[in-house]
């Protein structure tokens, strides 16, 4: 099984495989730190909200790709 962290307090925020030691990802779209983040598995979304008052969407569909 594959774990993922997300560094959220990185600029960009950084997908990180744990038992590899790898960053597999970079979130761009954010000029400061992320501040709150939302996972739907039956959306297949991620959002981010960060402290530049911005929020994005990332369909998981375009990530699958680079995360698997």
């Amino acid at each position: 099984m594959t774990v993922y962290l997300l560094l959220a307090w990185t600029i960009p925020p950084l997908i990180y495989i744990l038992h590899s030691d790898e960053v597999t990802r970079k979130l761009e779209g954010h000029a400061k730190i992320v501040t709150s983040l939302a996972f739907s598995n039956t959306l297949n979304v991620l959002v981010s909200s960060g402290a530049d008052a911005y929020w994005k969407l990332q369909l998981l569909a375009d990530m699958a790709s680079t995360l698997m």
